[in-house]
C-alpha cells in the first residue's frame, strides 16, 4: 500500500514513510470503525485505504476543521472519511443492533 500511496502522492523518495506509514495505519483503524469490522478484508479495501490515507496527508495541518479563514481567504476542509470512500465501504459496512 505504501508504493501506491507514494505513486498517488507523487513523493519519489523515502522522507515520508514515516509518516504516509502512520496515516495507512490511521485509515485502516477509521474505515474498520466505520464498518464495525475487526479486521479488513485483505485487498478488498485496500483501494478505501489508500484514498483515505490520502486524504489524511493532503490535509495535514488544517486539524480536521470543516472551514478555515485566513485574511480574505476561506476554504471548506475535508472533515471525516469523504462520500467518496464511504461509497466504497457501503457494501462491507455492518448494521449494529441494539
Amino acid at each position: 500500500m505504501l508504493e501506491t500511496l507514494k505513486l498517488i502522492l507523487e513523493i519519489g523518495d523515502t522522507s515520508q514513510d514515516v509518516l504516509l506509514n502512520f496515516y495507512i495505519s490511521k485509515a485502516t483503524k477509521a474505515i474498520q470503525s466505520y464498518c464495525l469490522l475487526d479486521s479488513l478484508p485483505s485487498l478488498d479495501l485496500d483501494e478505501a485505504v489508500i484514498s483515505l490515507a490520502a486524504v489524511y496527508y493532503q490535509k495535514r495541518g488544517s486539524n480536521a476543521v470543516s472551514y478555515q479563514m485566513e485574511g480574505a481567504r476561506a476554504a471548506n476542509l475535508i472533515d471525516g472519511i469523504p462520500q467518496d470512500i464511504k461509497d466504497l465501504l457501503s457494501s462491507y459496512r455492518k448494521v449494529r443492533s441494539i
